[in-house]
């Protein structure tokens, strides 16, 4: 008896699973957009003087300002794009021409 009620409980619940499973069809349609970005190397020397005034400010003493980039996007926005290095730490810093962050 409790072997029939073994195979009946475990057989019901494989008949659940299936018809849920195949009662439905799911259409998963995926759009992926990548922005286009243009990026030309700069002189740090050359960058902005309100992106200097960022970067001599304060916020970054004894940061190193490595390497720079002109980044331009799809939308024609520019901003600057400039890795900062202090002793073995490296980050990278965003700003508008105007001094903003992005």
């Amino acid at each position: 008896m409790k072997r029939i009620l073994l195979a009946l409980c475990t057989f019901s619940l494989f008949g659940t699973s299936f018809v849920a499973a195949s009662g439905y069809t799911v259409e998963v349609v995926s759009h992926i957009q990548q922005a286009h970005e243009e990026k030309t190397p700069v002189n740090v020397n050359t960058l902005p003087e309100a992106v200097k005034n960022v970067l001599s400010g304060n916020s970054y003493v004894g940061w190193l300002a490595t390497i720079a980039f002109m980044v331009k996007g799809d939308d024609l926005a520019v901003y600057y794009e400039i890795e900062l290095k202090k002793g073995e730490e490296i980050t990278t810093l965003r700003l508008t021409q105007n001094g903003q962050p992005v």
